[in-house]
């Protein structure tokens, strides 16, 4: 405490182990009072929070460190940093001077962490490299809007059964349409932000022509992650479309039908303390 007291807290209350249906084992814990409002109370005491799953398995330092900014920052969709900020604060390299060159510093801690973090995590995203002169100078990140969290629920909650089975007729759909290049998970995050401005009933031609896009691109060159880039495709869409309607709203006044804030949620760490 500020006063050089102290606080002790008893954190958990009790733990069940025990295995699901399927036989996949689950711990469940449950925690006191005090403790929730420790560990969620963010304003408050200035902790963060994700989700632990897309952490666990990061082998790298790097990848930790640049997840956490990623998570922080990436409803801006697009943002510069220098690359002295993103090396020395960002990933702690300060004082290593094998990474003050870009290319050993790109080869073995940038690109790493970015392949690491898109393979693992719910975070999917690109950068570019810009120069001034002849050295890179910043690095441009390029990611998708936070989705919302999508959590299983059963049908009674949902409404009907029917509302279950048709948004799996609708995954199932999407998922032929990308000629089943992604997994099912990957086309249902893809969906919940496509349905923000395509109808259903043209969402599937949408992912068809999307994914024909992704396939002209990749004649040209590699892409390293596929569904990143063909995330980035839709929410450049979606960009453009409230560009669009934005201009409408100012030289017409209609109001706009997409409003892509909704999903831009603000960001699951606070501000890092200096």
């Amino acid at each position: 405490m500020p006063n050089k007291d102290y606080l002790q807290f008893v954190l958990f209350t009790k733990s069940y182990y025990h295995k699901d249906e399927y036989g996949k084992p689950i711990i469940e814990i449950t925690c006191t009072e005090e403790a929730k409002d420790l560990f969620f109370c963010i304003g408050k005491y200035r902790y963060f929070k994700y989700a632990l799953e897309n952490v666990i398995s990061l082998t790298r330092k790097s990848s930790y460190l640049l997840y956490l900014y990623i998570r922080h920052n990436r409803y801006r969709i697009q943002w510069d940093i220098d690359i002295e900020e993103l090396r020395d604060s960002v990933l702690d390299c300060k004082g290593k001077k094998t990474y003050y060159e870009f290319k050993e510093f790109k080869k073995s801690i940038l690109d790493p962490a970015v392949e690491e973090i898109n393979n693992k995590t719910d975070c999917h995203f690109t950068y570019e490299a810009i120069k001034r002169g002849r050295k890179v100078a910043k690095i441009k990140f390029i990611t998708a809007p936070q989705l919302p969290e999508t959590v299983p629920q059963l049908p009674e909650q949902c409404g009907a059964d029917d509302e279950v089975t048709d948004r799996r007729d609708i995954i199932s759909q999407l998922h032929q349409a990308c000629q089943c290049a992604f997994s099912r998970d990957e086309i249902q995050s893809a969906y919940i932000f496509a349905k923000t401005f395509v109808h259903d009933k043209a969402i599937t031609v949408y992912f068809e022509q999307t994914y024909l896009r992704l396939l002209q691109v990749e004649k040209k060159r590699k892409i390293r992650n596929r569904f990143s880039y063909f995330y980035q495709m839709i929410c450049n869409d979606a960009e453009k479309r409230r560009n669009e309607q934005q201009d409408n709203e100012q030289t017409i006044g209609y109001p706009p039908s997409y409003d892509i804030a909704e999903y831009e949620s603000t960001s699951v760490l606070d501000e890092w303390d200096d």
